[in-house]
């Protein structure tokens, strides 16, 4: 880099949990090929841009997100959904909110035979995990006496990666509560949510270790000289000579030539907009725009999947709440950041920043004609033991604090979220400049699958909120915050419609397959893109599925298993390139 290089053995496209694991499995390989990666935004660099306690202003930090929307959803009242995307070094890593969940081993036997693949296999999967992973899990890192709620196995988990895994070192007293008040309704407490078995619910491990944010940037720590990072380069386009992939070409003109392979790693929103501008998509979306057509495949930007969900929100007695007081006083706050910046300790480690989620199956939604009348094929993979139909999380910080705390009661959020929805929308090309994101056009509340899950799922919710353990700490007067009117049907359909928003776990629009045309696929099971040479997507737009989980753990995966192909094909950890 510092003598104008311009050529390299891989170039990598976006420094997210997918483009970092597969750039640090090149670059440490024993050939030690040169590999560029590239990264549209900054180097994120500030250590206070990791303050655990401060989640929400950094997904609201407009330098290190792209502020996405959908286009306006007639059928959720013309609102457009928020879609915010991570930039900069980490990518999405650095704004997300932190939850580290391996999801069901049943999803990964599900890759496995979709790909012919036993790469994608639980526990092929779970050993990169492990050596991906330093878990924190000992003693002295969680509070004494929380064997009930928490306890993983040492063997299930790696102790010498770059990602640190951790926990909070004190709970606020809704951890627990909320544990209880499940385990009162029947539900199961899982004390490893890393087990694979996945059902029931869980303290939630987080990528962070004392206060501090880990993003996939770290596994970029002390990275050896062949790996070369440019930050602020957006790329424009795919450059072929023919159908070979010959480089890439970024938005200010700059031009970078791989001599092996072009890995786009760019996420589910981006990606098939950098395909698209190379001239790889549907026909009649490039001539549109006047883009040379490589190759035609109409499944670009198709299959597009996500999670979604909406908060319950309840008031709670001030009577032993920590959090709404912090947040309705300023210079306890700044005496916080000081402490923060100083030890890693204090309020902004603790205080409200533990999550606990539940992961379910509804036997209402499993025995309902909706279910009934899914595929035969989809039908089974939902009825695997380790498969939810929905997810729950309690969280104790809501955006109320950073806008009115002074006016809110303490508030105590469930969120609601749909597993495995069954709608598929698509993103579409917007314009012939590369900088224009493409129209994105998400499919929440469309399948009527999705419509039994929210009914079924809320109106669980419903009733433990309305359980004793649960209602012991409502605010006198204002228990009910935020939620919906009845259990009704229509009720819960309304709710939802006017407030469901996006779990930012877009999947799915460059799927993976094993054939083009049969499969609906844009790349094969070794993340080639059909139709040309030299080119590859590693991101979560090529999950056929959408994981059961929250899907950060995927990503790394997905760059995981890429890079442990790449390693094979060009026989890079037997020196030989």
């Amino acid at each position: 880099m510092e003598n104008q290089q311009t050529r390299y053995d891989f170039i990598i496209v976006g420094a997210g949990p997918a483009g970092c694991s597969v750039a640090r499995g090149l670059a440490y390989s024993n050939a030690r090929p040169s590999v560029l990666l590239l990264e549209a935004g900054g180097e994120n660099s500030d250590p206070n841009l990791r303050v655990i306690g401060n989640q929400f202003v950094q997904f609201l930090n407009p330098n290190q997100t792209y502020p996405y929307e959908s286009t306006p959803q007639q059928h959720l009242g013309d609102r457009k959904i928020g879609l915010t995307r991570g930039k900069g070094l980490g990518g999405s890593s650095s704004v997300n909110f932190t939850a580290w969940t391996l999801g069901p081993r049943d999803d990964w036997k599900t890759m496995a035979e979709l790909t012919a693949d036993p790469a994608w296999g639980w526990d092929n999967a779970l050993r990169r995990w492990k050596s991906l992973e330093t878990y924190h899990s000992d003693v002295s890192e969680v509070p004494a006496g929380m064997t009930k709620y928490l306890d993983p196995k040492r063997e299930a988990h790696g102790h010498n990666g770059p990602l640190h895994i951790g926990f909070e070192p004190k709970w606020d007293e809704y951890t627990t509560m909320s544990m209880d008040a499940w385990e009162a309704h029947g539900y199961p407490i899982n004390t490893d949510m890393g087990n694979g078995e996945f059902l029931g619910i869980s303290v939630v491990p987080k990528t962070m270790y004392r206060g501090t944010r880990a993003t996939s940037a770290d596994l970029l720590a002390s990275a050896p000289n062949n790996l070369h990072i440019k930050t602020t380069s957006a790329v424009r386009r795919v450059l072929f000579d023919g159908t070979t992939t010959t480089g890439v070409e970024l938005i200010d003109g700059t031009i970078f030539n791989a001599s092996k392979e072009v890995i786009l790693s760019a996420g589910a929103l981006d990606t098939p907009k950098i395909l698209m501008h190379s001239g790889i998509g549907p026909t009649d979306q490039l001539d549109k725009f006047n883009i040379q057509r490589i190759h035609d495949n109409p499944n670009v930007g198709q299959n597009y999947r996500d999670h979604y969900h909406v908060p319950l929100k309840y008031g709670r007695t001030e009577k032993g709440d920590t959090i709404a007081p912090f947040f309705r006083d300023k210079a306890r706050q700044a005496a916080a950041m000081r402490e923060w910046e100083l030890f890693r300790t204090g309020d902004y480690v603790t205080n409200g920043t533990n999550m606990t989620m539940g992961f379910f199956k509804s036997e209402g939604v499993l025995r309902s004609k909706e279910f009934a009348d899914l595929p035969n094929e989809e039908r089974e993979r939902l009825s695997q033991p380790t498969i939810p139909t929905y997810e729950i999380a309690a969280l104790g910080i809501t955006p109320e604090y950073y806008i009115a705390p002074d006016t809110n009661p303490p508030i105590l959020s469930i969120l609601v979220f749909v597993q495995n929805s069954q709608g598929l929308g698509e993103v579409r090309l917007a314009s012939a400049d590369p900088s224009v994101p493409l129209d994105f056009s998400p499919s929440f509340m469309d399948h009527p699958y999705d419509r039994r899950v929210i009914i079924e799922s809320t109106r669980e919710v419903m009733k433990v909120t309305s359980g004793p353990i649960f209602t012991q700490g409502a605010h006198p007067t204002k228990p009910h915050v935020d939620t919906p009117l009845s259990d009704s049907e229509e009720d819960i359909l309304d709710f939802w419609r006017n407030r469901c928003g996006s779990t930012w776990h877009m999947s799915g629009t460059c799927k993976m397959g094993r054939d083009e045309k049969k499969d609906g696929a844009v790349v094969d099971t070794q993340f080639q893109v059909f139709g040309v040479n030299g080119l590859r997507v590693v991101d979560m737009s090529i999950m056929p599925i959408i994981a059961s989980c929250h899907v950060q753990s995927t990503a790394y995966q997905v760059g995981m298993v890429a890079a442990e192909k790449l390693q094979a094909e060009y026989g890079l950890d037997g020196h030989s390139l």
